[in-house]
């Protein structure tokens, strides 16, 4: 909760919280139409899936303050996993394009999986138990 009274601080900006799955692509949508001039989002892969996949189409920069289990896209990218090290590089920013792919219109800006992958996924998704170890017991019990 203190990140929250931290970013509620920041000068010229709006904080708008996630509050379910799919939640993101209203907030992104909502954004791209308004006199926001960049997003910064704060989640994990799914999260960042979400508002980079709205924004396709758009001018709008996404920035990222990787808050996930895997945090795969921000890792990519060489975004600090340490919150405040991610916080203080946001005015640094480089803009890039990312490749996406389109499944069943579905867009995904990160990763894709099908057959075993796929399923693991959704096990995983389902799961309370985040992170690598969380991922690796969820591999184990579905093999």
């Amino acid at each position: 909760m203190q990140m929250v009274e931290f970013l509620k601080n920041i000068p010229n900006s709006k904080l708008l919280i996630t509050e379910y799955p799919g939640h993101g692509h209203v907030l992104a949508n909502q954004l791209k139409t308004s006199e926001a001039t960049k997003i910064i989002a704060i989640g994990g892969d799914g999260t960042i899936n979400e508002i980079a996949s709205s924004l396709m189409g758009s001018t709008m920069p996404l920035g990222i303050i990787p808050l996930g289990s895997g945090n795969g896209f921000a890792r990519h990218f060489k975004i600090p996993m340490n919150t405040v090290n991610a916080i203080k590089q946001l005015p640094n920013y480089k803009v890039k394009e990312v490749d996406t792919v389109w499944v069943n219109n579905h867009c995904m800006v990160n990763i894709a999986g099908v057959g075993f992958d796929a399923h693991i996924s959704t096990a995983f998704a389902n799961n309370t138990k985040r992170g690598l170890q969380g991922y690796v017991k969820t591999i184990i019990r579905h093999l």
